[in-house]
């Protein structure tokens, strides 16, 4: 059937052969015969069972019926246009991406990366949500989320990137006070800042072995808050690495069992599941995959 080809084809050559003032300018700027154009309007015509344009040898004018579509019908066309071209742009690395992810991951290592995607695709624009609390991609719109943890949500697509690092420290003034465990069993003798979920403390999370946390002098669910905690040398801290880094570096922390390795929260980017992912939300999963893969956090 035709309308299945082309429902805006009638539409389309009268509201062209009003704006280019007859049948014949139409259908150079359409790529069409005059008397393609012509038909098309004489079938629309037909089926709103009113006379549209007034026609003479070299030019149309509209009918006072003609003159009430053609308002609505431009307006209709313009939106067409509009949409064609949103869909066109949508297949390029171009174009809005909302992100969301726990601000101890998306300070210290997604936005450095994200600086670098921007670097690479120039016509992206990102807004970046950095929160700890839960956000629901779907109800509140983002694009794509890097999450820590298990991903529950079955409305969601996930790659796993894979296992973040993770670090035992405490400040030299604890441990001139306290003493250096060396054994992982010496731990049941030390002021532990726990890492709270849910009200109960996460274990300490080696290859081969977990340790069980007892909580000590203070807890958070913040990793920025047992951070500073550990610093004032209330107790030996379970940080990801790229949290502790900066402060084992300037020797405020001393970390602990370095040859034990430790490991944190598996690392996903998640999104919400479509059919047909925008390209700028494929470049952007793919360049924070290998980002990850090249200098895991």
């Amino acid at each position: 059937m035709t309308i299945l080809r082309d429902p805006l084809a009638g539409l389309s050559a009268f509201v062209g052969s009003v704006e280019a003032g007859s049948f014949s300018a139409a259908a150079r700027i359409l790529g069409a015969t005059p008397s393609a154009v012509s038909k098309a309007v004489a079938k629309l015509e037909s089926e709103v069972g009113v006379r549209l344009l007034h026609r003479t040898t070299r030019a149309v004018h509209l009918t006072a019926e003609g003159q009430a579509l053609y308002e609505r019908g431009a307006r209709i066309m313009r939106e067409a246009r509009d949409v064609r071209k949103e869909l066109s742009e949508a297949t390029g690395v171009r174009g809005p991406l909302r992100v969301t992810a726990p601000v101890d991951l998306g300070q210290p290592w997604l936005a450095p990366r994200i600086v670098e995607f921007l670097e690479r695709f120039p016509d992206v624009q990102i807004d970046l949500s950095l929160t700890n609390r839960f956000v629901d991609l779907v109800e509140e719109r983002f694009d794509v989320g890097v999450r820590l943890g298990h991903v529950r949500d079955p409305r969601l697509v996930r790659r796993k990137l894979g296992p973040t690092g993770a670090v035992l420290c405490a400040s030299p003034a604890y441990l001139r006070k306290r003493g250096t465990p060396r054994r992982l069993d010496d731990l049941a003798n030390h002021a532990t800042l726990a890492y709270m979920r849910d009200g109960k403390p996460m274990p300490w999370r080696f290859v081969d072995r977990d340790v069980d946390v007892t909580p000590g002098p203070f807890g958070s669910d913040d990793n920025a808050a047992l951070l500073t905690a550990a610093r004032a040398g209330l107790g030996i801290a379970r940080l990801p690495a790229y949290v502790a880094a900066p402060d084992i570096e300037r020797g405020r922390l001393r970390a602990l069992f370095p040859d034990l390795a430790m490991q944190g929260p598996t690392a996903s980017i998640v999104y919400p599941e479509q059919r047909y992912p925008l390209a700028r939300l494929r470049a952007f999963i793919d360049f924070i995959a290998g980002a990850f893969a090249a200098a895991p956090p």
